[in-house]
């Protein structure tokens, strides 16, 4: 018999494809704009910030999300709902709201506010009035702050951190913005609008464990509480969160066993974080 014609070689070739590349695509992206996939993922990174939880690259997001499709995976789903905690909240519609709403200027982008000192040598500068802010300052921290959440919901299998019997959330109940004030300097010769801001501030949160019960028994349930404390909370730290967080004092919640204290050290420190986005 005649052997195949090149052309006809060549062709046959060409059709042999590698369809292990699709496991790693999630079916719903697959039917989506690119520019549609990366909105979702850009609401990924502002819900895991707000968590005070690392975002994924955008790769890894969408490699995970296949995984999280397949059946009988064990990968926690890494896109939860609402505030994203085990238990729902009052919170939950804000949350979706916030992480939804596309940003004209993203954060890390925007300008850093000046110290509260820099604000104060040129208040004396031609032209410049300083308008006091205090009262709007107060309120939207404590709009703001009280946002603040950490949950073990979304921690990996393969981290320390990780335990299926155990589901805990940590929420900021109450903020007081004690001595402090905040004020703007205008130049509107020169179109120039200096914010600056310096308070102390104390924050009350709660935590709340639930362990799976043995069989026969009843859930157990417990709810600590603590404080978290910034003796200066003041303009000219951000972006830099690390400088932030190094102002906060975190007490430990009393009375709470060691076996869970080791699981809630690191969701206290996404609290932390939370708390610095907010």
């Amino acid at each position: 018999p005649s052997s195949p014609a090149p052309a006809q070689r060549a062709s046959a070739a060409t059709t042999s494809l590698d369809y292990s590349r699709f496991d790693e695509v999630n079916e719903d992206d697959a039917t989506l704009e690119p520019a549609e996939v990366e909105k979702r993922w850009r609401r990924h990174v502002r819900l895991r910030k707000m968590r005070g939880e690392e975002p994924l690259d955008f790769g890894r997001w969408r490699k995970l999300r296949a995984k999280v499709a397949q059946p009988g995976s064990a990968q926690p789903d890494i896109d939860l709902p609402g505030r994203g905690l085990w238990c729902k909240t009052n919170f939950e519609d804000d949350f979706d709201q916030m992480a939804s709403m596309e940003e004209s200027i993203p954060d890390d982008q925007l300008p850093a506010l000046p110290a509260p000192d820099l604000l104060s040598a040129m208040k004396s500068a031609p032209g410049a009035h300083v308008v006091d802010a205090t009262t709007w300052a107060r309120n939207t921290l404590k709009t703001e702050l009280v946002k603040a959440c950490a949950t073990n919901r979304g921690v990996e299998p393969e981290t320390k951190e990780f335990n299926p019997d155990v589901r805990i959330d940590a929420i900021v109940f109450g903020v007081e913005v004690k001595e402090g004030n905040a004020a703007v300097l205008v130049q509107e010769e020169e179109g120039q609008f200096l914010c600056a801001y310096r308070f102390k501030v104390e924050a009350s949160y709660s935590i709340n464990v639930s362990e799976r019960p043995a069989p026969g028994e009843l859930p157990l349930q417990q709810r600590f509480s603590g404080q978290i404390q910034v003796e200066d909370l003041v303009s000219g730290l951000l972006p830099s969160l690390e400088a932030l967080t190094g102002q906060m004092r975190t007490s430990l919640p009393k009375d709470m066993p060691k076996k869970q204290l080791k699981l809630v050290r690191p969701l206290l420190g996404r609290l932390e974080l939370s708390f610095a986005y907010f």
